[in-house]
């Protein structure tokens, strides 16, 4: 089994804000999956998504601060689960934005 963990930012000049409620931007789903697409292929470039198996988006994305990606890759699929306030001084626990599970094949 093969695992990540690493940060990424959605930055506030992201091409999908502006048209994605204007005036109160979110960002998109297929931006975050996206984002955790081209991570898990830091673990392996032959990982090819076939399907997203699961996806469950429990709340919105910040923008312009640090999104936690955690990913768990086994045989033709891969666990991922992105939080936010990682390591915050307060030990609350982190607020889950999504999770799910996708098919590969390598």
């Amino acid at each position: 089994m093969k695992k990540l963990t690493t940060t990424f930012t959605i930055d506030k000049n992201h091409p999908s804000l502006p048209g994605h409620f204007p005036g109160n931007a979110l960002v998109p789903a297929v931006v975050l999956l996206t984002h955790i697409e081209a991570a898990m292929k830091q673990l392996d470039p032959s990982y090819v998504w076939t399907k997203v198996a699961k996806a469950k988006f429990e709340s919105v994305a910040p923008i312009d601060e640090p999104i936690c990606l955690e990913v768990e890759v086994s045989d033709s699929s891969a666990r991922f689960v992105c939080t936010e306030n990682l390591g915050n001084e307060d030990n609350t626990e982190p607020r889950q934005i999504v999770s799910g599970r996708v098919i590969l094949t390598c």
